[in-house]
């Protein structure tokens, strides 16, 4: 019996992931090299989030990188950017979005494995802790 409902809820999950992505866009990505960090870039992007419900960014993964990575730039008390990892995800609200950005948040592509050129194109699957992955193709500026 707890075979069945096991399936059952992996079959229900399952169904409802894809009309789940629908309700995920990404608008505006683009990549460019991370001033002060030897072959690594910053993959910049605005997630919005048309379900009802809260989704949490973790994380993504690229051919193009030997990780992806969550992060967000907090400012010290020196007035100085320094980037601190997100292990625990952003949170989305439902029906909102969020802003990757220079001097925010932002995904880090770390050990390229080939140098970026500008007008290149990246391809980054952005991970959500819900299951969804979304595939989004950057802009190397």
């Amino acid at each position: 019996m707890k075979s069945v409902k096991y399936l059952l809820a992996v079959c229900a999950i399952a169904f409802a992931l894809p009309a789940f992505a629908q309700d995920v866009s990404v608008e505006g990505a683009y990549v460019m090299p991370l001033a002060g960090m030897d072959n690594a870039a910053g993959l910049y992007m605005v997630i919005k989030n048309a379900n009802k419900d809260l989704i949490t960014l973790i994380g993504g993964m690229s051919e193009a990188a030997g990780e992806v990575d969550l992060y967000s730039t907090i400012w010290s008390s020196k007035g100085v950017p320094e980037m601190a990892m997100q292990p625990e995800g952003i949170n989305i609200s439902g029906n909102g979005g969020l802003v990757l950005s220079p001097g925010g948040v932002l995904l880090t592509l770390k050990d390229l494995k080939a140098p970026l050129n500008v007008g290149d194109v990246v391809t980054v699957t952005v991970k959500f802790a819900q299951g969804l992955e979304l595939p989004v193709e950057a802009v190397v500026k």
